[in-house]
């Protein structure tokens, strides 16, 4: 079965990579060019590719009416040459106008998808790595578990998406704060990953810090409401004395928890690469783009722990996922 990776999506707690299938000739097939969002690579599941060494157009990014994000598939799944868009999705793409666009000039779709509440918030990653971002409020979370974040902190609300992007850029200009982090150093981070406590300080400092920007600039925003965090999967377990921060909320991602400095990282196979050959995967889970693995081909049998033949736990890596986005593959699931 032919197909390629178009993007990743929150569920819950954890992410699942969206496949485009394709026919043997390597066309659309017919259901996938209306959604190519009923297929997907999820965590349990077995995974047996190898890449054709072909690209394919994702797609673009569209403003829906009711003022969210919708994806249009590439009508035919045209090849490229690099990157993950043909020429006329990327002009297509609309998702480039929310970082740049002032309000009198938006569209009225794209003034839909800014004018509603924001917040403003930093996450880190298993190596202290460090980033201010934004969200729409309606998000919650899912924002955090699709970038793959293990821990975060929402310091500042807003009214709409204008504001919450001006204090953004102040944060992140004043604060030294990078707006983004690489999705390779993300699985990379897992290898020599900091404690809780070590990542709980360091959020506990920058917060600090950040509000005294935001203060200073008169950017401060309201405080974020608890009720905002009310049953939410992550708010509960997060390290107290985050909790404790006046006007913040605190979140911890649970699929990342278990991969956290214990005495010694239980990633002991490093990271994987995945954009040549042929690889059988088991995959154990997945926060954002980072997958968690063991090698179908290191043990004797299938089940969840893949037993060695010496009867050990196989090795476990990680691997960046999102670098296959757009590669086609030749898939067995």
């Amino acid at each position: 079965m032919l197909g390629y990776i178009t993007k990743f999506s929150a569920q819950e707690t954890s992410t699942v990579a969206n496949l485009r299938l394709l026919s043997a000739e390597g066309e659309p097939l017919a259901n996938e060019l209306a959604s190519n969002e009923k297929n997907t690579l999820q965590a349990g599941e077995e995974i047996r590719f190898h890449l054709t060494g072909k690209r394919r157009c994702i797609g673009s990014s569209r403003f829906a009416p009711e003022g969210g994000f919708m994806v249009v598939p590439c009508r035919t799944a045209r090849q490229i040459e690099k990157g993950t868009q043909c020429y006329p999705c990327a002009r297509a793409d609309q998702s480039r106008l929310i970082h740049n666009t002032p309000r009198e000039k938006a569209s009225e779709l794209l003034y839909n998808y800014l004018n509603v509440p924001h917040f403003l918030y930093l996450a880190i990653f298993a190596d202290g790595t460090m980033k201010v971002g934004t969200s729409r409020s309606s998000r919650i979370v899912s924002r955090w578990v699709e970038q793959g974040a293990v821990m975060t902190l929402r310091v500042a609300d807003y009214a709409d998406g204008w504001q919450v992007r001006e204090a953004e850029r102040a944060v992140s200009k004043i604060g030294g704060i990078s707006q983004a982090v690489r999705a390779d150093r993300k699985a990379k981070s897992f290898l020599k990953p900091l404690s809780v406590n070590d990542m709980s300080d360091s959020l506990i400092t920058a917060a600090a810090e950040v509000m005294e920007i935001l203060t200073q600039e008169g950017l401060r925003g309201s405080e974020p409401n608890p009720q905002a965090f009310a049953g939410i999967v992550g708010t509960e377990v997060a390290p107290k004395v985050l909790t404790q921060i006046p006007g913040t909320l605190a979140w911890i991602n649970t699929v990342t928890s278990d991969y956290l400095a214990l005495g010694k990282t239980p990633v002991n196979g490093g990271m994987l690469k995945l954009t040549s050959g042929e690889h059988q995967l088991k995959i154990v889970s997945l926060a954002g783009t980072t997958a968690f693995v063991r090698k179908l081909e290191e043990s004797e049998n299938t089940a969840c722990d893949l037993l060695t033949p010496e009867g050990k736990q196989s090795p476990l890596y990680t691997v960046n996922l999102g670098a296959l986005k757009a590669h086609e593959i030749d898939i067995q699931l």
